[in-house]
């Protein structure tokens, strides 16, 4: 339910839209394109954030239905590599 409702309402294919003519092979770099910027928060240069002074706590439920709990690991080990472990941690 929740991928179909995400590609009616925030990807805009419509209430009618159905699941199952969805195309992998360009639906999912479309619907990436369109609300990625929008949602995702994959970006791991944090220097503006912590140069305003920005205190960064990261929180995920295991039990997440939309969202695994494994992004927030990789995303949080990727703004280790990006920002280094002695700035984050200041």
């Amino acid at each position: 339910a929740f991928g179909t409702e995400m590609q009616k309402s925030f990807v805009g294919r419509g209430p009618d839209w159905d699941y199952r003519t969805f195309n992998f092979d360009k639906d999912v770099i479309a619907s990436e394109d369109k609300v990625g910027p929008i949602l995702d928060a994959t970006n791991p240069d944090l220097s503006a954030f912590f140069k305003r002074g920005g205190k960064f706590i990261l929180w995920h439920g295991w039990n997440d239905p939309a969202i695994p709990a494994g992004a927030s690991i990789q995303y949080w080990e990727s703004v280790l590599r990006k920002m280094g472990k002695a700035r984050v941690n200041e």
